[in-house]
């Protein structure tokens, strides 16, 4: 697999982006080669973003080519996977996903355009409407979506659950007349 890591240069991105694909490379043989990606007029980046989130608003063929003007050309004609990370590469990496047909992640801010222009978003800011989001958060973990049909995993998981993992054991009041009066429901998921 190939794959195409577009940098913005912030070295905290670059090293998500790296991270990302060396979890990749664990399981699948991959080679990964990085792009710069740089703006044709810097100082107009401000000016540039709203503009380009009016080209994401309905993207065609025209404005995919729009959108990739504004920066320096990246050819990635013969990779697999794009993967960038950072608010500043959300658009360029969209635009290369479409106009070469290469699924994208992105990682982070994605600067007002839609989430299901990548095929994963992960992120700390939730978007429950979008199916391509992953949301990373303290304490949670996420594993797919409602289109996900299975789910492998090499090991086991450990979940503790001795006397050595709990404390201040009480007996429980509630008898038999108790469980008498549960009401279970059924219900879809």
């Amino acid at each position: 697999m190939k794959i195409a890591i577009i940098s913005d240069g912030i070295p905290g991105h670059f090293n998500q982006s790296i991270g990302v694909a060396n979890l990749i490379a664990e399981d699948i043989p991959s080679q990964q080669t990085i792009f710069k990606m740089a703006h044709k007029l810097p100082l107009m980046r401000s000016i540039a973003r709203l503009y380009l989130r009016h080209l994401f608003k309905s993207v065609t063929i025209l404005k995919i080519q729009k959108i990739l003007d504004i920066y320096h050309p990246l050819n990635l004609k013969d990779f697999d996977l794009i993967i960038a990370s950072g608010g500043n590469t959300s658009f360029i990496s969209a635009a290369l996903s479409k106009k070469y047909n290469i699924p994208s992640i992105q990682i982070g801010s994605l600067r007002g355009i839609k989430s299901t222009y990548f095929a994963a978003h992960i992120t700390i800011e939730p978007n429950i409407n979008s199916p391509s989001n992953i949301v990373t958060a303290s304490n949670r973990i996420v594993l797919g979506n409602n289109s996900v049909t299975n789910a492998h995993i090499k090991v086991d998981w450990t979940v503790t659950s001795d006397a050595r993992d709990k404390m201040n054991f009480a007996s429980v009041p509630h008898g038999l007349s108790f469980v008498n009066d549960l009401q279970p429901f059924k219900f879809d998921f």
